[in-house]
């Protein structure tokens, strides 16, 4: 069984099984196709899972959080990430991103 795209925005889809109906998903465009004989072979089931998520949410998703507080909204959670500003026997420069209001805030070694 190999990967199926949406015919609309050639994004992967997802197979969703609702009540006792099979279809592919796609959830970039929410376009639903039936799902074909073909399509589903012995070693699928309905535990398995494929989530399709935009370029966007891709780059901010795969970022880790960690609790901060945001000095212009006081949220308490923020996305983490490292950088190698200066020479390799220097200390990476951490950056804050608060989940909430998007301010980006760094922190210097």
């Amino acid at each position: 069984m190999g990967l199926k795209f949406c015919s609309k925005c050639k994004s992967i889809l997802k197979y969703v099984q609702e009540e006792d109906k099979m279809y592919l998903f796609c959830g970039r465009c929410e376009h639903k196709e039936p799902v074909k004989s073909e399509y589903v072979g012995s070693e699928y089931t309905t535990e398995e899972k494929v989530t399709v998520i935009s370029e966007a949410e891709q780059k901010l998703r795969a970022m880790e959080t960690t609790k901060s507080e945001c000095p212009k909204c006081k949220h308490d959670t923020a996305f983490i990430w490292m950088v190698q500003l200066r020479g390799g026997d220097e200390a990476a420069t951490q950056f804050f991103k608060c989940v909430k209001c998007g301010n980006t805030r760094r922190l210097y070694p």
